[in-house]
């Protein structure tokens, strides 16, 4: 009889999660993807003109973050296909723990 039960028990958590999983789906995320950082003093910024480059450290090859409402959830990398340029997440990490993104500084914070 205990197989009877595990049998009707899974079905019934796969619609909850189903429904639990249709019910946040539909949700919009703030998603940022930074390329970089760069600190400068106010009154550099406030004479940038059209044309200026401002280096943002790291190269090529330094990961970009994804990050999902001020919070840090993923690595990738830049791709080009022609005129489209978009973005390949790195697969996650599991000892990484989530870092947290303060909107009014340009450094990371971890929680």
């Amino acid at each position: 009889m205990d197989g009877i039960l595990r049998h009707r028990a899974r079905p019934a958590r796969l619609w909850l999660r189903r429904r639990y999983m249709a019910a946040i789906e539909g949700i919009d995320i703030d998603l940022t993807v930074v390329v970089g950082t760069a600190t400068m003093p106010l009154g550099r910024l406030l004479s940038l003109g059209r044309g200026a480059v401002i280096p943002l450290g790291g190269d090529g090859s330094t990961p970009l973050t994804l990050v999902a409402n001020g919070l840090a959830v993923a690595e990738g990398r830049v791709l080009l296909d022609g005129e489209t340029i978009s973005v390949e997440v790195a697969p996650a990490k599991a000892s990484e723990e989530s870092t947290s993104v303060d909107s009014t500084s340009d450094d990371f914070a971890c929680n």
